[in-house]
């Protein structure tokens, strides 16, 4: 089926708001998958792979390792980044408003491509941005993807390593932050081409974007009903509250 943006970043944000993020956060989750879907970095699918993690997380919001002036470590717990990326986004940018290069480290999430949707964010607020994280052991890769300020898309990289049995993974998200600095992903001119597997510049991201806003968004139709039952929570709960509150209520009230 095809969808409208805004369509999208309603639904999905009802959805977030049938997990039970906060006001808000909904909002910022939403904007992120759109912003990958109508980019073409497949936010849906991001999305579909976060929702089975995220309907069994009971305190998304990440907490507050160590703190300092220019640099700032969460840890997510496990979550998908949907639910502390904009946190940590929001946290750089503060920081590189005082320092000339800020750091933020969230610790212990999954689902971190879908932060790229909200480096646009910083780079509205003239705060250039890299972010730098590895996939999972099983298919080992490493992304970067960076933005600078006053820009609408991110350059993209990625490209396999090698991951040997002692090795201990990296499950985390690393973002600088910076006024004074434009902060471009390069490959080493030695990396083997073969090894390379994206290399996207925002060029190519604007015209996914035009594509989708003229011809709207595919959607499948089983994610499409699995976002639906998500936000039919939100109105079982207010019937729920209503049917409540009528029953307190005596016939001479």
């Amino acid at each position: 089926m095809k969808i409208s943006a805004n369509e999208l970043l309603t639904t999905v944000g009802k959805a977030f708001e049938g997990l039970g993020f906060a006001p808000g956060d909904r909002e910022d989750a939403a904007a992120m998958v759109a912003w990958l879907e109508l980019h073409g970095l497949n936010g849906l699918a991001e999305l579909e792979k976060a929702l089975d993690f995220l309907d069994q997380e009971t305190d998304p919001r990440p907490r507050t390792l160590f703190r300092s002036s220019g640099l700032r470590v969460f840890d997510a717990g496990g979550a998908s980044v949907l639910a502390g990326g904009a946190l940590a986004v929001d946290a750089g940018v503060a920081m590189a408003r005082h320092v000339a290069l800020a750091t933020v480290r969230l610790e212990h999430c999954h689902n971190r491509l879908l932060i790229i949707g909200y480096l646009a964010r910083s780079a509205s607020l003239g705060v250039s941005v890299l972010a730098s994280w590895g996939n999972a052991r099983r298919d080992p890769r490493r992304y970067v993807a960076s933005l600078r300020a006053g820009d609408g898309a991110p350059t993209l990289r990625a490209w396999t390593t090698s991951v040997s049995s002692g090795d201990v993974f990296d499950q985390g998200l690393t973002l600088v932050f910076s006024r004074n600095l434009d902060l471009l992903p390069q490959l080493h001119l030695d990396e083997a081409s073969e090894r390379v597997l994206l290399s996207v510049e925002g060029a190519s991201l604007d015209a996914a974007e035009a594509a989708c806003i003229e011809h709207g968004i595919t959607l499948d139709d089983a994610l499409w009903q699995r976002l639906g039952i998500l936000a039919r929570r939100v109105l079982v709960a207010a019937s729920e509250q209503s049917r409540r509150g009528a029953g307190e209520l005596s016939p001479g009230d």
